[in-house]
Order: C-alpha cells, then structure tokens, then sequence
C-alpha cells in the first residue's frame, strides 16, 4: 500500500493550521506476488491528517551597565516540551548602546532545516512562538567631572575668557570611553568691568565624531570666576596764566597717567 505522509504544518488561506487529505493507495497481491489489486473494487473513506504548530515559549531576560560605547545585546531563554528537539534556530533581540532604558524585545525569529549539506529551508510555520515576558535593558548615563578655573584681568577693552578645563580622574583612571574627546562647545566671555561666574559647557565626541555627550553625566564646579578690574587712573590739572584775549582757554591743561593705557 501507498499512504499520504506529512511532516510540516500546513496553512490554509488566513494563516491558520489545516488538514490534508489522508490518502492511501492498496495493492492486493495473491500468494505468487502478483498485483491482482484490478480484481477487486476498492472504496476508499478518505481521512485528515493535521499537523499543529509547536509552542515556542520566549523570555527575554534584563540586564544593565553603565554607558561604554559598546552595545548591549538583550538575552533570552526559550522552552519547548520535555524530550523535543527543535529545529535550528535563529532570534536577534534588542541591542542599544546609548544611555536610556529600553524594552527587550525579539526583533526576528527564523527556523530551519540544514539539508544537502548547508542548504536552509524555512520551517518557521511549524512553530508558534510565545514571548511570555520581556525583560529591560538598562543603560546609566556615565559619570564624569571636570574643573574650571578662573582668573583676573586690568580692563582693556577687549573680550576675555577661561574656556581651559581639566579632568578629575578617578583613581588616576580617565572615565571617558577610550577615543572619546572633550571639548568646550559654549563658555564664558567677559569685556567690561565685572565679576562673573565662570561657566563651560562641554561636548563629548567619539571617534567617528557623532556627539555622545548625552551619554554623560557631567560635572563642573562652580566655585571659579572671571573678573576685569578697573584701570587706575590719575588726572593731574596744570597751572597756566593767559592773557585776555576773548578765547576760551584750559583745553589742554592737564595730565594723565596709567599704568593700563
């Protein structure tokens, strides 16, 4: 006899699971082995044969780390029936590396079957994933201080600042993410007689030069100024006498010295 065999799931027109006709074919031999199946009028009753998709449980697990330029790539257990060997599998889950905190999420699930050697067939359709729980992916901002510093300058007229910064290591370790760079993008500027809070505003840039300073956490003190001080000025008035003449007189009758001018 010749029957119907099934292996794989398969769906009807809205997607779903649906049977195939069980069919099967009999051959009547008589007791030389020869097929006398001609002689006789079979009836066949023909059956269904329905292969259900496999449950496929997914939790996606939470993890965390404090911001280093690297991705964060979510992890995930799967369960299937005690003693069921599943096809190959592929599942890509959420990967960030910037500071927030994010959903793990199974971005795409594939099944398949290795044959001839290395060729794949998608037999996908054979399962029914479930994503029972999502965990999170948490990213910290990354901690990091600066220090400013101020200073004074006699006024000149000209437009002054202390944009210079340093780094506060910690433990004599820097905390910028190897080839990251700082540096000042807005500060302070001071041109008239004044003291001021110094103040500046630093950007962070990685090594393909995208700005990752949201990524940080960012201290500078604030504790230095910026101040110009006035001029020391001396005016000295002179004596002089003139004869009446009807013209004014004093335009120049006098004296300035400083040692800023």
């Amino acid at each position: 006899s010749e029957y119907a065999k099934v292996k794989d799931v398969t769906l009807g027109a809205d997607g779903s699971e649906a049977p195939v006709k069980n069919l099967l074919t009999v051959i009547i031999k008589d007791s030389s082995e020869s097929d006398v199946t001609a002689n006789y009028s079979i009836e066949y009753i023909t059956g269904e044969l329905l292969i259900l998709r496999r449950t496929y449980t997914i939790t996606t697990l939470s993890a965390e780390k404090v911001y280093d330029g690297e991705y964060l790539e979510g992890l995930y257990t799967a369960e299937f029936d005690e003693g069921f060997v599943p096809d190959n599998t592929e599942i890509t889950t959420t990967k960030e590396k910037n500071a927030g905190i994010y959903t793990n999420d199974i971005t795409s699930i594939s099944f398949y079957r290795i044959i001839e050697g290395s060729v794949h067939e998608d037999v996908s359709s054979n399962y029914n994933v479930i994503i029972e729980e999502k965990g999170t992916l948490t990213i910290s901002a990354r901690p990091i201080s600066f220090v400013i510093g101020g200073t004074t300058w006699n006024y000149d007229g000209t437009e002054h600042s202390l944009p210079d910064f340093e780094e506060v290591l910690n433990d004599g370790v820097s905390q910028l993410v190897p080839g990251h760079t700082a540096s000042a993008k807005d500060y302070v500027k001071i041109k008239n007689v004044s003291r001021v809070l110094n103040s500046v505003t630093i950007e962070i840039k990685d090594s393909d030069d995208e700005d990752v300073t949201d990524n940080y956490i960012i201290s500078v003190n604030e504790d230095a100024y910026l101040e110009i001080t006035k001029i020391s000025l001396s005016v000295r008035l002179k004596n002089a006498a003139y004869e009446y003449s009807g013209e004014y007189y004093g335009k120049e009758n006098f004296i300035v010295s400083t040692d800023g001018l």
